[in-house]
């Protein structure tokens, strides 16, 4: 008696153990192949190719999604056995308690496995095995790695869409250190009608590096740029008439890559890509940030930096914002754009204005003095977001409010809504919700 309990305590015992593993396991490969999803889209891109370039490209994204495919058959195999052992273990401990023989059910599970049908096709030996799976891995890596060196050297423009590569490139740059040591202060100024503005600091460097990544010359004569020591002003301009951009059939939009020493005060950065664009600024301390992006990204995220005032506009895109600090911050969306911040400590306000329909706004983890969100037609999800004036306004959308700091001092939180689904979850002293 004393033995079947032991059975019994151990089995429960790794069976939970296991049980955690599993959920993990089944989490984490949800989460990947969401992410990874659109690499199965592959019959809309082939269509963008022409003649021998469309077989390419299909083995190439073939090749990706085969390879994921694997990976998915690979997470599927080690979740059913995780499965299999927990219902193994339970059947024995069962069995241990009511005296019966388990043998035939656990039969039937050892046979709930990917490698049953695979044995019925003639793999039915370790060496087999090993010979399918690496034949397999050639075939599906091998293909793509082919495929990827013949439309890398033919210069396929739904290829360099797919990976983001320009044509050709050109280079400035301009030493800085006398305006560091003198602790001048720079202002940055880019425009173009469609375009990419990567911008960076970097440390170790008294440089001001500038790469200009094009495909047609076209986009170069366009491009006006220069490092002016004078007005200390660092200006970009190209592609200005440009006022449309098609993935995978126009040539890849101009890019400015944009690193900036660590030491180098920036001020003001302005930004304007009036039809296309995506801007992503990373690791840097400035003054002002205010920049208008059409249909592409905004992406600004600076962990221990010091940051000014924020006022981003998104026509139809994204703006993603993950930031420790600033001093205030501004969203105002268009034409069903999205938004998804992370603001930290905010001095002044934070404030999120949604124009015209169907947008998602997502608020996490900030702090401010006044915060400020109105929209129309919007999913809203704001959570741990404090201050001691909130004010949220929306007609026809749907907000989900969750706070869950006990300590926080809870000032007037305001929600005015004209047919709209609100959730709040507040903490249990909370008299806001």
């Amino acid at each position: 008696m004393k033995g079947n309990f032991l059975l019994v305590l151990k089995n429960l015992i790794l069976v939970s153990i296991l049980a955690i593993i599993l959920g993990i396991v089944v989490l984490f490969a949800i989460s990947f192949f969401q992410v990874n999803a659109v690499r199965f889209s592959i019959l809309p891109i082939v269509a963008f190719a022409r003649g021998w370039e469309k077989l390419w490209v299909w083995i190439y994204l073939a090749a990706d999604a085969g390879y994921l495919l694997i990976l998915g058959l690979l997470f599927l195999e080690l979740s059913l056995f995780l499965a299999r052992t927990i219902v193994i273990l339970s059947a024995k401990a069962l069995a241990a308690v009511r005296g019966t023989d388990p043998e035939r059910l656990i039969k039937i599970v050892k046979k709930i496995s990917l490698v049953t049908p695979i044995k019925k096709l003639g793999v039915n030996t370790p060496t087999k095995s090993i010979i399918a799976y690496v034949a397999v891995m050639l075939l599906v890596l091998g293909g793509g790695w082919v495929a990827k060196q013949i439309l890398d050297a033919n210069e396929s423009l739904v290829y360099r869409s797919i990976i983001v590569k320009n044509l050709e490139s050109d280079e400035l740059v301009v030493d800085v250190e006398a305006d560091i040591e003198a602790d001048e202060t720079f202002a940055i100024d880019i425009a173009a009608g469609v375009g990419n503005v990567h911008i960076y600091s970097v440390s170790d460097t008294t440089e001001v590096t500038a790469y200009f990544l094009y495909d047609t010359t076209t986009e170069r004569e366009s491009l006006v740029w220069s490092v002016d020591a004078d007005t200390n002003v660092i200006s970009v301009r190209f592609s200005e008439t440009a006022d449309a951009y098609v993935k995978y059939v126009d040539p890849l939009p101009g890019s400015i890559e944009l690193y900036l020493p660590s030491t180098l005060t920036i001020g003001a950065i302005t930004v304007d890509l009036a039809h296309y664009g995506n801007l992503t600024i990373e690791y840097l301390s400035f003054a002002t940030l205010v920049a208008d992006v059409a249909q592409g990204t905004i992406s600004l995220s600076a962990a221990d930096r010091t940051i000014g005032d924020v006022l981003l506009a998104s026509r139809g895109g994204v703006i993603t914002v993950k930031v420790d600090a600033c001093a205030s911050i501004q969203l105002t969306l268009f034409d069903h754009a999205d938004a998804n911040l992370t603001a930290g400590a905010v001095t002044g306000s934070l404030s999120i204005v949604a124009n015209g329909e169907d947008h998602e706004v997502l608020v996490y983890s900030s702090v401010a003095a006044i915060v400020s969100i109105s929209g129309s037609d919007a999913q809203v999800e704001v959570r741990e977001v404090y201050a001691p004036d909130i004010r949220i306004e929306v007609v026809s959308s749907r907000i989900l409010y969750v706070n869950g700091d006990k300590a926080y001092a809870y000032g007037s939180v305001t929600v005015v809504q004209d047919t709209s689904e609100i959730t709040l979850r507040g903490v249990p002293d909370d008299t806001n919700g």
